[in-house]
């Protein structure tokens, strides 16, 4: 997970999921790069689930590149989102996600076998779903098929040609060309 630190990523809801994963017996841990006023309170939450030692907070990470490739799959668990960097970044490294379904991440992610949209993290029945997906990806191929979406939709070039349709259908709706 790459985040701020803050209530509205839900960060307590991926900590949760960890517990309920490694209750399971399926051997997780959540690496957290990013900083916020709810670090403390996340360690504590954390501990108070006895799986402290399953949760790594980095701080800011300056090599995201390095980040992305130590972790295996992305998870983001927050409550309200158009369409997360981090999201996107990991994509393009090559990552299955788990993600909240929220905003933009439904119709960017809409029928992508490498990606888990959750409706709620505190759902036992739904968090099922996400350990028979983590247990069902394959990697690599997950890994390949994540990094060609990433750079066909999210690349700089792509982005920018994107930007220009836009302008160049104002400039067209208003008569200037």
């Amino acid at each position: 997970m790459a985040s701020r630190l803050i209530e509205l990523k839900n960060i307590e809801a991926a900590i949760y999921l960890i517990k309920f994963l490694d209750s399971r017996a399926v051997d997780v841990e959540l690496h957290i790069a990013g900083e916020g006023e709810h670090k403390e309170r996340l360690k504590e939450y954390a501990k108070s689930l006895n799986i402290d030692e399953k949760v790594k907070f980095y701080g800011f990470v300056e090599n995201m590149q390095r980040f992305y490739k130590r972790i295996d799959i992305f998870c983001i668990s927050s409550t309200t989102e158009d369409t997360p960097l981090s999201v996107l970044e990991a994509s393009m490294a090559g990552k299955p996600i788990i993600a909240s379904k929220v905003g933009g991440l439904k119709s960017l992610f809409n029928k992508n076998s490498c990606v888990y949209l959750v409706e709620d993290f505190f759902n036992k029945l739904e968090l099922e779903r996400v350990k028979n997906f983590i247990k069902s990806i394959n990697l690599f191929e997950c890994c390949i098929r994540q990094n060609t979406l990433g750079r066909k939709e999210f690349s700089n070039r792509r982005y920018c040609q994107k930007l220009e349709n836009i302008y160049q259908e104002l400039l067209n709706e208003d008569g200037r060309n």
